[in-house]
């Protein structure tokens, strides 16, 4: 039955498993471009944010802070984890 649908789909365990894991990883990169937006954006102090649509310096600081931080992360650290040491 497998095969069948296997031979349907046009794709083998292999490419299913490759596509699985290029949209897990972008999921994971949408999540910490949304961690790294909410550390900017609502963790500073009002006084510390941009305005008019520009970023303060603090904003720049901590998003380059943040993101810095979080390269020391491995791939499979959970997403929770990430959140949790950026706020």
């Amino acid at each position: 039955m497998k095969w069948r649908q296997q031979l349907r789909h046009g794709r083998d365990d292999g490419e299913h498993r490759l596509a699985h894991g290029i949209v897990a990883r972008h999921r994971r990169e949408r999540e910490i471009e949304k961690i790294l937006l909410d550390c900017r954006d609502r963790l500073l102090p009002y006084e510390a944010r941009g305005s008019w649509g520009k970023l303060s310096q603090w904003q720049i600081r901590a998003v380059q802070a943040t993101g810095a931080a979080m390269k020391q992360f491995r791939e499979d650290t959970p997403i929770e984890e990430v959140r949790a040491f950026a706020t």
